[in-house]
Parts: structure tokens; C-alpha cells; sequence
């Protein structure tokens, strides 16, 4: 009978340790999903209302900034101009999500702003603790045949 005790136990304690493993293994997993970022809503409605004053007051000090073929790396008042041009020029109607994803520090998003003056794709880069815009990039759809 001491034999079969002392087994018993040795096979609970065999089991109870994986379990246990495994239980640690997928909270983690399941806190770290938690923790992603996403693209706050203000943003998202900044862009599909065409709201420069919105969208530039997340603007990062820097911003690597592409619209159509104008390229470059500006200062946030210079970046807020270009987008107010861009705005101005493109009556925005709205903006669709079609793909967005983050992770701890960052997030991004990928649509389509459909204005008057046509369609663009539009993606968005925002990092940090606190999220800045530090990408964007808007560029011409092109009508497919």
C-alpha cells in the first residue's frame, strides 16, 4: 500500500507541474495580446472627416511625410501644412479601414479616403508610450481596367 502511495503521489506532482507550465505559458500569451495598440479613435475620425487640426495635433516633432510624389521628412508645423494643402485640395467623403495592427509601442493603420477628386490609400504610422504620428503616407489609387 506504501508503494502505491508513495507512486500516486510522484504522478500527481509528474502532472501538476506541466499544467502548471502550460497555464503560465498562455496568460502570458493572453496579457501580451492585451497590450497591443491600436489607433485611437480620434485619429481615425480626423481622417475621415478630412480634420487637419485633429490629425496634425498628433503629429510628432518629426514626421516622414509622403503624398503622392512629394517625399520627405518635416518638422510637425511644416507636415501640418502640407496635410492642410492636401485637405484643402481633396474634399474628403470618408475614410474606410482596410487593415490596421499594432504592438506595445506602436500601431498602424491602412484605408482608403475617398474624396472628390478620387480615391487614395492612406497609411499611418503612430509610436511611443503616448502614440504620435510618426508616418504617413498618401498616395493615388489606381483604377484597375
Amino acid at each position: 500500500m506504501q508503494k502505491i502511495k508513495k507512486l500516486y503521489y510522484k504522478n500527481k506532482a509528474a502532472l501538476v507541474i506541466p499544467i502548471a507550465v502550460l497555464f503560465l505559458f498562455f496568460s502570458q500569451i493572453a496579457a501580451s495580446q492585451n497590450n497591443k495598440q491600436s489607433v485611437p479613435d480620434e485619429v481615425i475620425a480626423a481622417l475621415n472627416k478630412g480634420d487637419n487640426g485633429r490629425l496634425s495635433a498628433r503629429l510628432d516633432n518629426r514626421v516622414s511625410l509622403t503624398i503622392d510624389t512629394q517625399t520627405g521628412t518635416y518638422s510637425a508645423a511644416d507636415a501640418k501644412k502640407i496635410l492642410s494643402d492636401f485637405f484643402a485640395k481633396n474634399s474628403v467623403e470618408n475614410f474606410k479601414i482596410i487593415h490596421q495592427g499594432g504592438s506595445e509601442q506602436s500601431c498602424f493603420v491602412i484605408g482608403n479616403i475617398k474624396t472628390a477628386n478620387g480615391s487614395f490609400r492612406v497609411y499611418l504610422l503612430m509610436r511611443g508610450k503616448i502614440l504620435v504620428i510618426q508616418q504617413i503616407i498618401i498616395g493615388k489609387e489606381q483604377k484597375e481596367n
